[in-house]
């Protein structure tokens, strides 16, 4: 960066600056603690100092939080920089799993297709290829703040090597004992069609009411009534001398019989239920009784923990709505729909005490705003015990440090009483649970290897798929969109290495087939006829209303494809059977050690995956079905399991997000390799962040970097204000309610946006945002670029650096140099207990009061007076310099430019030069 020593424009202008300073400081390479200057005028010190950013998500785009985050972060790097410190601000991003998906996900409605149209090895290259378009858009404008990043650092939780570094921590975890797969009652977002843990719910205040329902001689109450179905035992305080004589026995009540058709009245049934004591009742709500539901609801299923006779029952399903489980007379019904269904029928049956209306907190997705169902479901949990210890002692032994320190409490609450954490999410883009699964028994293959791998592909979409005509044996070919699909998979096929393609003989699979082998180059084909679909009988060609309106059969839902039901004239299952296995084992031993395709049918494909299972027809309901293109794909193990079966399955959940995060400010410098950053930077120094993200991600950063690097991961933690509107309320994008940071810079510049939020970081909980500060940042600037014009007209052929300080030789000189050593030592003070708001009032103060108000006033005398001009030129350029260094990491950019044209002896750029001392 050229020194200039040419007059100041008369107005400062920050889009004339901004754009070309922050290109001058990229060209540097200063960003890079590599790439320091060499520089004479003071001694860089071998001390390292490192922040890693808090990385934002890829969907993104920057908001006020960030604003004020990057320039707290951005003035502790600037001034360590400028002491000489070997300095590394290191960005990057998040992939934000569930966010991301859900993003891509409604880009594919648009074109009214979904995921599984894709399939997922497709769809994660459609977000991979969103993630280059738009990923790194909220990087772009953290430069426009002017963040001082080391961009040549920049990282992504999904980069290679931070996927290999999350499989290392997984399977250290695993071996350890403290990861493990179990079925427990989870958060479940029917939305998103995933888990979340407990960090991830949001509440929301929600009027309803509660039921008072009967229970012989009890009365529960309860705000959703449709649990009832799934009841298993009710339970009391054991100290609640009203039930003393019932705890322990099983008694006989009333309920609504839900095998009772919804056509027909409500008939009553006797159910028969267990009293149970637990301390966690709270024997002042309602009757003191609660029903206990372990499949719907946390504390229910902790209560099953500690009373594990008694039984579990599921009647909410993954899609939200009631499962078989729950009666024919409710099956089927979306939850808010049964709540209302089973109120009537217990109402009309008696049942019902009395209702009043109520006003509770419901949990809903932190992502979607969905309301969350609590269900039991197979899912991977982290142990938290043990780790959450090491957290907490950290924080009591002053290794980690709450900046306000009011803030530790909320990192302590939760982790003493935190569960263990449900790693596990039902989603495609993230990091792929490094496991795999014998096909037949399920036992756990930890990072499995295959010698092959087989890969079965339903045929792309038809006409008769469209309207749901049963297809059979008919020879139906691919429309367009099946053919499109066909292509896709191919395309999904390629980097496979697929030695042969088995087909169906039907035209749709083997158009499919051809299809993918042209995709592949050309691979051999064979024709298979045992792959043909099963034959529906007098059913095919039939869609399921028109078989039923021309009385062929009758028959209920979708059991021509499950359960045992042969159509008449057609093909059983058990027959069906019987070929798809010859066939598997036929090819298995005459193509070993290859990967192979084999394109067929739903029903056929259902079958082929169910024999690998080892299940029988019944239980083949739990079996998803296959999306039209859909590529299911099995490995070989390279030796059979115990159970005889080498056919194994990856497991497809993906690790939450805040599992990888957790691990941010370790790998990010080279963990689990010793690199030279990682023995140069970790521990870092500092982590600024919000206050919503203390459990999230703060906490569990501290316990991965004492477990897995043996070191706390940073010293401090920076709390920084949650930004309001003027009236108190939440900034919201959607609501009309948020400003954007980058509007303000557009109209009043980077420096301006830095000074109002920083004027306002006072260190309270709460920032009511007010645009006047902006405003006044905006005339500081102004005030600042007049009075360097005035000084530089005054200086004559004085350059920097000055052979000695400058002494004093009035009172004003003495004022000025007592005021400005004061304010040194005070604004130093304020940044190292990350009181930024006191620092840049205490410099705002000298500055405008008592070197513009004043002292420039006094020299205006002081020059006419010529024993004291060039003593007050030396003061002016000196006080100059150590202001433009003092304010350089609040107002970064109009400090460099007014730098850039002091005359001077160096041309290296502010950024870079000595702190003053």
């Amino acid at each position: 960066m050229e020194s200039k020593s040419t007059e100041l424009s008369s107005q400062y202008n920050p889009k004339d600056v901004e754009n070309r300073i922050y290109r001058r400081w990229m060209e540097s390479g200063f960003f890079n603690p590599d790439k320091r200057p060499k520089s004479k005028s003071y001694k860089l010190k071998s001390k390292s100092f490192s922040v890693v950013v808090p990385p934002p998500n890829i969907t993104g785009s920057l908001h006020m939080g960030h604003a004020l985050n990057a320039t707290i972060q951005d003035i502790l790097v600037r001034k360590k920089r400028m002491e000489g410190y070997k300095t590394l601000w290191l960005p990057g991003t998040d992939h934000a799993g569930i966010a991301t998906q859900n993003v891509v996900e409604k880009d594919l409605k648009k074109e009214g297709k979904t995921r599984h149209d894709l399939g997922r090895e497709r769809f994660i290259s459609r977000v991979w290829e969103w993630r280059e378009k738009y990923g790194n858009i909220i990087l772009d404008q953290f430069k426009k703040i002017g963040s001082s990043l080391d961009w040549s650092r920049t990282r992504f939780t999904m980069d290679s090597e931070y996927q290999e570094a999350v499989k290392k921590v997984f399977v250290y975890y695993y071996k350890k004992g403290w990861i493990y797969r179990g079925k427990r009652t989870i958060n479940w977002c029917p939305r998103c069609a995933t888990s979340l843990s407990d960090l991830e719910i949001e509440y929301k205040e929600e009027k309803t009411k509660l039921y008072y329902i009967k229970y012989d001689m009890f009365s529960v109450a309860t705000t959703r009534p449709e649990t009832k179905l799934g009841d298993t035992a009710l339970a009391v305080h054991p100290s609640d001398m009203r039930y003393q004589k019932y705890i322990g026995e099983a008694i006989k009540i009333q309920s609504v019989d839900p095998a009772i058709p919804a056509g027909d009245q409500p008939k009553l049934k006797e159910i028969s239920l267990k009293i149970i004591a637990d301390t966690s009742v709270d024997p002042a709500f309602g009757t003191g009784v609660v029903k206990v539901t372990p499949a719907h609801d946390l504390a229910d299923f902790e209560i099953y923990q500690r009373h594990p006779e008694i039984p579990v029952m599921q009647v909410i399903g993954e899609n939200g709505r009631m499962t078989h489980e729950a009666g024919v007379r409710y099956a089927g019904l979306k939850t808010k729909e049964a709540r209302e269904k089973i109120a009537e029928d217990l109402a009309s049956l008696g049942l019902i005490e009395k209702v009043e209306e109520y006003t509770h907190n419901t949990s809903v997705c932190y992502r979607c705003s969905s309301v969350l169902e609590p269900i039991f479901s197979t899912q991977w949990f982290m142990k938290m015990e043990k780790l959450s210890q090491q957290a907490i002692r950290a924080v009591g032994s002053g290794n980690v440090r709450f900046h306000p320190k009011r803030w530790e409490k909320i990192y302590l609450d939760w982790l003493k009483n935190t569960r263990d954490w449900c790693i596990s999410r039902q989603i495609w883009w993230g990091h792929q649970i490094p496991v795999g699964y014998c096909v037949a028994c399920g036992t756990i293959k930890l990072e499995p290897k295959t010698k092959g791998n087989w890969y079965f592909v339903r045929h792309g979409e038809t006409d008769w798929n469209i309207v749901r005509r049963t297809q059979g044996s008919s020879d139906i070919p691919l429309n367009e969109t099946g053919r499109l699909q066909a292509k896709g998979a191919g395309s999904t096929l390629k980097e496979r290495h697929i030695d042969l393609i088995i087909s169906s003989p039907q035209k749709r699979a083997k158009e499919t087939a051809e299809i993918i082998a042209r995709e592949l180059g050309g691979v051999e084909i064979i024709i298979d006829e045992e792959l043909r679909e099963r034959h529906y009988g007098v059913l095919e060609g039939f869609t399921l209303a028109e078989a039923e309106a021309k009385g062929i059969v009758t028959f209920r839902g979708e059991s021509i494809t499950g359960s045992g039901f042969t159509p008449p004239d057609g093909e059983t299952l058990e027959e069906l059977e019987a070929r798809v296995n010859e066939t598997l084992h036929r090819h298995k031993k005459q193509h070993a050690h290859k990967n192979i395709v084999v394109v067929s049918h739903g029903a056929t494909l259902r079958t082929l995956f169910r024999v690998l299972r080892r299940l029988d027809i019944p239980q083949a309901k739990i079996l998803p079905p296959m999306h039209n293109a859909q590529i299911m794909h099995f490995g070989i193990a390279p030796q059979a399991c115990k159970c005889g079966s080498d056919f194994i399955e990856k497991d497809e959940n993906v690790l939450d997000t805040w599992f990888s995060s957790a691990l941010w400010p370790m790998v990010t410098l080279g963990w689990p390799k010793k690199t030279k950053d990682f023995k140069t930077f970790y521990p870092t120094q500092v982590l600024s962040t919000a206050r919503d993200i203390i459990n999230l991600w703060v906490g569990r950063m501290v316990f991965s970097g004492i477990e897995l690097a043996k070191k706390t991961p940073f010293k401090d933690v920076i709390i920084h204000a949650t930004i309001l509107t003027k009236d108190g309320k939440r900034m919201s994008k959607s609501l009309g309610t948020g400003i954007d940071p980058l509007d303000l810079i557009e109209r009043f510049g980077a420096d301006a946006t830095r000074f109002g939020l920083i004027w306002q970081a006072m260190g309270n909980q709460d920032m009511h945002w007010s645009e006047e500060h902006v405003i006044a940042g905006k005339k500081f600037a102004n005030k600042l670029w007049n009075a360097s014009r005035f000084i530089l007209g005054k200086i004559g052929d004085l350059s920097l650096p000055l052979a000695h300080a400058p002494k004093p030789k009035t009172a004003a000189d003495k004022k000025l140099l007592s005021a400005l050593a004061k304010t040194k030592k005070q604004l130093e003070k304020h940044i190292e207990k990350y009181e930024f708001g006191q620092a840049i009032h205490l410099f705002y103060e000298f500055f405008w009061h008592e070197f513009c108000d004043q002292y420039l006033e006094a020299s205006k005398q002081q020059f006419a007076n010529p024993d004291l001009a060039e003593r007050t030129q030396q003061i002016l350029i000196h006080t100059l310099a150590d202001s433009l260094k003092l304010l350089h990491p609040f107002m970064p950019f109009v400090t460099e430019e007014i730098w850039r044209h002091l005359p001077k002896k160096t041309n290296l750029p502010l950024m870079v030069e000595e702190w003053p001392k």
